[in-house]
């Protein structure tokens, strides 16, 4: 089969994005199908996970996609033993997205009033407050970035053809984003579709943003790094899957 994953980060625009190559009806049907709470089931074995995949992210045409993150990856190899793309590009033919987005600090702000929230689309309604926290912004930008340069350090290390998209430059025109889709899945789309989700930046994103910069510059950036866990780098991942100790700091 043909299909595409979207290699992204948090509040990238991919559900807004995904939203509109979805209602092509053509292009698969793109979520984060790797997260047992999205695909509804968590398969016994890799087999069963590629079909309950395949069944769920496919379109008629019997194109697919799934938009992944790198914990996706992380989860798959602890609980099959496998890197997912890298086994999905052995069953079938998967081209590779990167979409990424310029300003990270905005797009930190995003993810914090999201999780505080748990509304991730202008369709959705707000079941938490929001609340304005410095300390939540700076790990979420940290962690936005970690999430980046495993991207690229993946597809660097695997020599991986992709197409790479920032989504600053599809706001106003989204096309190059399903072309992109329409090329790796070989299906012609005349027409934009219209998505019925809508940006969700507004005042307040503003206004965290302000206050965001005179707390950088009042407090500072190095004291606000996560304590005591163990940090999610890709070193961490590497010590992990050779059953050595991790590294408890960022830069050990």
């Amino acid at each position: 089969m043909k299909g595409v994953a979207i290699l992204t980060a948090g509040r990238s625009g991919s559900n807004w994005l995904g939203s509109l190559a979805n209602s092509t009806h053509c292009l698969g049907r793109s979520d984060e199908w790797l997260d047992p709470l999205k695909l509804g089931s968590d398969p016994r074995d890799i087999d069963a996970l590629f079909q309950a995949i395949l069944a769920t992210a496919s379109s008629a045409n019997g194109r697919f996609a799934l938009k992944i993150f790198p914990p996706h990856l992380m989860r798959v190899q602890r609980q099959y033993g496998v890197d997912f793309i890298t086994e999905c590009r052995s069953r079938h033919h998967l081209g590779l997205v990167l979409l990424k987005r310029r300003d990270r600090l905005r797009q930190a702000i995003s993810l914090v009033r999201s999780v505080q929230t748990n509304k991730w689309t202008s369709a959705e309604s707000a079941i938490g407050a929001e609340a304005y926290d410095y300390a939540a912004i700076c790990e979420a930008y940290v962690k936005t970035e970690r999430y980046y340069s495993f991207w690229s350090a993946y597809l660097d290390l695997f020599e991986l053809d992709h197409d790479l998209l920032y989504y600053e430059d599809l706001v106003d025109d989204p096309a190059p984003y399903l072309d992109a889709l329409s090329k790796h899945l070989e299906v012609r789309i005349d027409d934009v579709p219209v998505s019925a989700l809508k940006v969700q930046r507004d005042d307040l994103t503003e206004e965290w943003l302000a206050r965001f910069r005179l707390d950088l510059a009042r407090v500072g950036f190095l004291s606000q790094l996560p304590k005591g866990a163990t940090p999610r780098t890709v070193r961490n991942l590497a010590l992990f899957l050779q059953r050595k100790p991790m590294k408890g700091h960022w830069f050990d």
